[in-house]
């Protein structure tokens, strides 16, 4: 039976699960957006169960979404936005929906990464903990990622019952891919007969290939998906995810395209900020001249997502969002991501670049120079 999206029902409440790795906890939610929970449990099957989301499952059916998970779509809802809670609806739809059973896994595998995007901070990567005390924020103790705790936290699946009817698995992090643990897992659900009938997909910066053991892995899956976080090209794509070698990057795409079985599909995960809105175009063109399908000929798609907090565009001027429909007039995809409606909030886009000014002292970088065009656009 599909349900209405107009009823507050909510597919991954019922037939997902999210688990973090917070050094020597693992802590559990409904989804990658929605709230967690810390838990003692380390099995699939005893996560699944603890009475915190047995409870938000109770609600749910009754047409409630959780005040304390749930915010982060609620919000988005309320503003026009596509929440995951909407996205996901029509991805449940060609499954049975009626068992109470799990389908997908959102792993986040903690937050060790070698890179200090400007759009990031300490809680997704665990290279921005020095420069974030100097801009002084807070940094809590799971924000530093041991590896030695982690090593020893196992997840386990004791009853198969609860973990049959897996279809899709997402690796996000920090960066994923610094970390096998993700491929014990797969190696749990090939011994299991599983891993055939998954989708498995990461969120990874591109900075790092992986090994012949994990590629062996990825060949035994139904797909495997990989998005690469690449928000511009060349220099202003250094100062964005500062740390990160562009010409690297790109070597290491050419390795993937020609390393993969033919099982996998390529996507380009873009975070737009006002630092690349303005080049996005740009971005576009290299695409389809460098990496435009994957071996197999399907397409490299781009994938557009709003960046939140201090690096939100919601608070564009009508002036810029003019210059902007009309830069992207060639590029249907920019103007949709345009049309979005603009949220007011309590951050300015001086905030933003008050607060990479401070990043640049920090890194000795200049985002003046890197985006001269735009900050003469924005001058204007």
């Amino acid at each position: 039976m599909i349900r209405d999206i107009n009823s507050n029902y909510c597919y991954d409440i019922h037939h997902n699960l999210a688990i973090d790795y917070v050094n020597e906890k693992l802590s559990v939610g409904t989804c990658c957006q929605s709230g967690r929970v810390i838990s003692e449990k380390t099995s699939i099957e005893g996560l699944w169960n603890i009475n915190e989301l047995k409870k938000i499952r109770s609600e749910n059916i009754e047409g409630k979404l959780s005040h304390t998970f749930c915010n982060s779509c609620t919000k988005l809802e309320k503003t026009g936005n596509i929440s995951r809670r909407y996205a996901s609806h029509e991805f449940y739809q060609e499954w049975n929906t009626d068992k109470k059973i799990i389908r997908g896994l959102d792993i986040k595998l903690g937050n060790l990464c070698n890179l200090k995007c400007t759009i990031c901070g300490p809680n997704s990567s665990s290279a921005w903990i020095p420069d974030a005390k100097k801009l002084g924020i807070n940094v809590s103790e799971n924000m530093y990622y041991k590896k030695e705790h982690n090593k020893n936290l196992n997840l386990t699946i004791d009853n198969i019952d609860v973990i049959e009817n897996l279809e899709m698995i997402k690796f996000w992090g920090g960066e994923p891919l610094m970390d096998e643990k993700h491929a014990d897992i797969l190696e749990q659900l090939d011994q299991l007969g599983i891993l055939k009938n998954c989708r498995v997909v990461y969120n990874t910066n591109g900075t790092h290939r992986v090994s012949d053991r994990i590629i062996n892995l990825w060949g035994k899956a139904n797909l495997v998906e990989l998005y690469f976080s690449i928000d511009d090209i060349e220099d202003r794509f250094n100062y964005e995810r500062f740390g990160a070698d562009w010409n690297g990057v790109v070597d290491n795409l050419k390795w993937y395209y020609e390393s993969l079985p033919s099982n996998h599909l390529f996507y380009l995960m873009t975070t737009v900020s006002y630092l690349n809105i303005w080049y996005l175009p740009e971005l576009y063109d290299w695409k389809k001249q460098n990496f435009d399908t994957n071996c197999m000929g399907d397409e490299n798609k781009i994938l557009l997502q709003p960046a939140i907090g201090i690096c939100s565009i919601d608070t564009m001027s009508d002036r810029l969002k003019n210059k902007l429909l009309n830069k992207f007039k060639l590029y249907p995809d920019l103007i949709n991501f345009l049309k979005f409606p603009k949220v007011k909030n309590d951050y300015l886009p001086t905030k933003f670049f008050d607060y990479t000014e401070k990043l640049d002292q920090i890194r000795s970088t200049n985002w003046k120079n890197t985006f001269k065009e735009f900050e003469a656009i924005l001058n204007d």
